[in-house]
């Protein structure tokens, strides 16, 4: 206790699974200069401890409790809210988070919350993302990837975050169209990615016919989308993207040479061989 360093600003115990909630209430009231705590995969520990430290911690800026679904719920989210009213990122991987949280995060957080991700979240709808997006209008970052539950209305949600500068929509299976509302109006989005089956070329095309500064596009396995829409895109995208990735998606030796003949960028995707794809990373800097 005595060498612990009082002053300590950041604090990571990333999957320390032996860490229980003793050991937290133990070194809370130390961290009291606290900003920045990553929680992230101590599964033994329950809310307890989280709550502990956020009492002591209440300067923290960013909190990431990743896949710890035993200690996260309503309760221990409101507490941990009232306590550190200055947190601006939230990291929620897999945890037990409802549309309950989300409203309570909306309105004590606001303006403050500058990312949040909720990937695999699962019991968030539509009604979560709506309170989020129309509160926390200040959010750059919005990671939902693999929220079962939500639609192409959480689309027009978004469209109302006009700081984003990163979205991460893959394994949304109900999300097929609503680009063209985010592209209209989040003017800084920079990272977009999906993945799913229902993304075909009616769903990107406002990509295609609409200006934007992406520099990172990822729709890895969106098999459905055509060759003829990824070309398209590639050209209408060039000038500022730095990265596209489409692997998973089949393309032969002919599509791949006209492809990466049109990109001064890196490309990851796969080429289809009498033995299956294979993955192949290109980037025009090192050719």
């Amino acid at each position: 206790m005595k060498s612990f360093p009082t002053k300590l600003v950041s604090l990571s115990l990333e999957n320390c699974t032996r860490i229980k909630d003793e050991s937290l209430i133990e070194y809370s009231t130390l961290c009291t200069s606290l900003k920045h705590l990553n929680l992230k995969g101590c599964y033994k520990l329950r809310d307890k401890g989280i709550i502990a430290m956020a009492k002591s911690s209440t300067k923290l800026e960013s909190l990431s409790l990743n896949k710890l679904r035993q200690a996260v719920n309503l309760d221990s989210i409101n507490i941990i809210l009232d306590s550190c009213s200055q947190l601006k990122s939230l990291n929620l991987l897999s945890c037990s988070v409802t549309d309950s949280c989300l409203q309570s995060i909306s309105t004590k957080l606001g303006f403050n919350l500058t990312s949040l991700r909720i990937k695999f979240c699962n019991e968030v709808t539509d009604e979560g993302m709506r309170s989020i997006c129309l509160t926390c209008l200040n959010l750059e970052v919005i990671d939902i990837q693999g929220l079962q539950k939500i639609t192409n209305a959480t689309m027009e949600s978004i469209s109302k975050c006009d700081s984003l500068v990163e979205l991460d929509l893959r394994d949304c299976p109900q999300i097929d169209s609503g680009l063209d509302k985010i592209l209209d109006n989040c003017t800084y989005l920079q990272v977009l990615r999906m993945r799913s089956p229902q993304i075909r070329d009616e769903t990107i095309s406002p990509l295609i016919h609409k200006g934007s500064y992406l520099k990172i596009i990822d729709f890895q396995s969106c098999i459905n989308l055509s060759f003829g829409c990824i070309m398209s895109l590639a050209s209408a995208q060039k000038v500022h993207l730095r990265r596209f990735i489409i692997h998973e998606i089949p393309l032969d030796q002919d599509q791949v040479t006209e492809l990466t003949s049109i990109a001064p960028f890196e490309v990851t995707l796969s080429l289809q061989t009498p033995n299956g794809l294979l993955n192949v990373f290109w980037n025009s800097k090192i050719q």
